[in-house]
């Protein structure tokens, strides 16, 4: 897949451009052309011919300036269900209800899927929201309360989401400042490549771009309009997802002082609440606990979890943090002599395995009077913490 950045010369018009955003998937509808054939080329006229023509200054010359410039695609989004499955891309299916599992899968270059005790499934070429479907009815034969017509006690549910899009080789060339070969995501966006090759250079420009698959030219469209409309749509989501979470971080810390009220206090400082009382024996200091854990600051202000539904909601998640298992009970040692904050060990040691509880830490039973890890001196911290079990 080529996408040439060069100036506009001897390149007939594409003649189907019906299906770009598919593969693509841009999340700017006007952003992207369809088209069923790979992309061979991006053409952009140079300014020195538009410039000569209109008399206007160069256009878009700060896109790329832009500290708040989104280089590459979103996955911790909804899956997009218009997304076009392919060899490389992996999916997640999840079951729940009467029945539980979870199914990592990859597409195979052959374009199928492996469930055990199912054949393998073809479903290259489908849409999410197609392969969905098509997943569910094969599903069914082993997973008998996925059908309709049985009682809600006995109901099974399922969900498919994309956990890893397959990457795509473009090739960048004309008018840029870094033209070359690069390796992206499928989902990455017109924006995302042109980022890679450092953007148009002195004399490319925004004003004309065409894209061209296979020798063929796709049609023009309004550049100018494009991203004008981008950068204002992200600008837009930008302000509503930080008025969101200061939200959040208000809610959080209104919470958080209300249980401080009601939560009793220990002779060194700490004070804890216990949110959910389990079942389980006390923790002992001579084994090691599993816990849950988000640790915050008074304002509400998220310093890091092991929750992944946390994690989310204030837009801290971590891709290569969940492949790699973090997003899961912890281990810790609470003994004597074990290296964890004193305050932690003190409140972990007050619980029952299946406790939920609120941990407050005064500054001097967290990180002390300096700066550590980013944590300016005297934070006082506050924990959730759910004890899972001790081995």
């Amino acid at each position: 897949m080529n996408l040439n950045l060069g100036v506009l010369s001897s390149i007939s018009l594409m003649k189907n451009i019906q299906r770009l955003n598919k593969l693509l998937n841009l999340q700017t509808a006007d952003l992207i052309i369809d088209s069923e054939e790979p992309i061979s080329s991006i053409i952009i006229q140079s300014e020195s011919e538009l410039s000569a023509e209109t008399g206007l200054a160069l256009f878009g010359k700060d896109f790329f300036l832009k500290s708040s410039l989104e280089t590459t695609p979103q996955l911790n989004i909804a899956t997009p269900q218009l997304y076009q499955l392919g060899p490389g891309d992996q999916i997640t299916i999840s079951i729940w209800g009467a029945a539980e599992a979870e199914y990592k899968l990859g597409i195979n270059k052959e374009g199928f899927v492996k469930i055990p005790r199912i054949a393998p499934i073809f479903i290259s070429g489908l849409t999410v929201e197609e392969a969905t479907l098509k997943l569910e009815k094969s599903l069914s034969k082993i997973y008998s309360g996925l059908t309709s017509n049985i009682n809600a006690l006995s109901k099974t549910y399922y969900s498919l989401s994309l956990t890893k899009t397959r990457s795509i080789v473009v090739n960048i060339i004309g008018e840029v400042v870094s033209p070359g070969f690069y390796t992206i995501s499928s989902m990455s966006s017109i924006l995302n490549a042109l980022y890679f090759a450092g953007g148009p250079n002195e004399i490319g420009t925004y004003r004309l771009i065409e894209i061209i698959r296979d020798g063929s030219s796709a049609k023009r469209f309004n550049a100018p309009k494009i991203f004008s409309n981008h950068f204002k749509e992200e600008e837009k989501r930008k302000k509503e997802a930080e008025k969101a979470l200061e939200k959040l971080k208000n809610d959080v810390s209104n919470i958080h002082e209300k249980l401080k009220e009601k939560a009793t206090e220990t002779s060194t400082g700490l004070k804890f609440f216990i949110n959910e009382k389990g079942n389980g024996e006390m923790v002992d200091e001579n084994k090691t606990i599993l816990t849950h854990y988000a640790v915050y600051f008074e304002d509400g202000n998220l310093l890091d979890t092991s929750i992944l539904d946390v994690a989310e909601k204030y837009n801290m998640f971590d891709s290569r943090r969940a492949q790699a298992g973090g997003y899961s009970p912890i281990e810790a040692k609470v003994g004597p002599k074990d290296m964890m904050i004193q305050g932690f060990k003190e409140g972990l040691k007050l619980l029952k395995i299946g406790d939920k509880a609120t941990l407050f830490l005064p500054y001097y039973l967290a990180y002390g009077e300096t700066e550590s890890r980013g944590i300016p001196a005297k934070s006082n911290l506050i924990f959730e913490v759910e004890i899972v079990d001790q081995k």
